[in-house]
């Protein structure tokens, strides 16, 4: 079995004591899944996080430093980390998306979608809107996606010896 495309959007947000077997442990696994299939074009897309970054004081770039300070950005951060190690030493093609308000069940209420929605839910907003933001999210956060799996994510751009791998922002602006 050889897939074209891995997505890898595990992730544990919550429960700090699981945050290193899910967000260090599983992608490594998944990364020497791919490093045994040497010859294989399977693609990674990881999702990372925007959290990664650490508090920043403006909008991040993905060229920017990680500088966390909590276990979830610290692990989300040594995914990556691990992505483009694995990626240049073994040249895998994988590549990072650190996503922006991402969404997913049992998301906690206090989070921006399940706030829209309880905001659209108690009449404080239009109720079709839901629809148009659902819709403008996937329409909007889909196509980098996309883009990231139709292109080789690892390159050459001088030396043979370097290798660089794709980090992508995905957010709403």
């Amino acid at each position: 079995w050889e897939p074209d495309l891995i997505i890898n959007c595990a992730a544990e947000i919550y429960t700090p004591d699981n945050m290193f077997d899910a967000n260090i442990v599983l992608v490594k696994d998944i990364l020497e899944w791919l490093r045994s299939r040497l010859n294989s074009n399977t693609r990674l897309i990881h999702l990372g996080s925007s959290a990664e970054y650490g508090p920043m004081p403006r909008a991040s770039a993905e060229t920017d430093a990680i500088r966390p300070i909590d276990m979830y950005q610290a692990t989300k951060g040594a995914g990556t980390l691990l992505c483009q190690g694995y990626a240049r030493q073994y040249r895998l093609h994988t590549c990072v998306a650190r996503i922006y308000s991402g969404y997913g069940v049992h998301e906690r209420p206090h989070r921006l979608f399940p706030r829209l929605y309880e905001s659209f839910s108690l009449g404080y907003g239009d109720t079709p809107s839901i629809n148009c933001l659902v819709f403008l999210w996937a329409k909007i956060n889909l196509s980098p996606y996309s883009t990231l799996a139709s292109k080789s994510t690892i390159y050459v751009p001088k030396s043979p010896n370097l290798i660089n791998v794709d980090i992508t922002n995905v957010s709403s602006s």
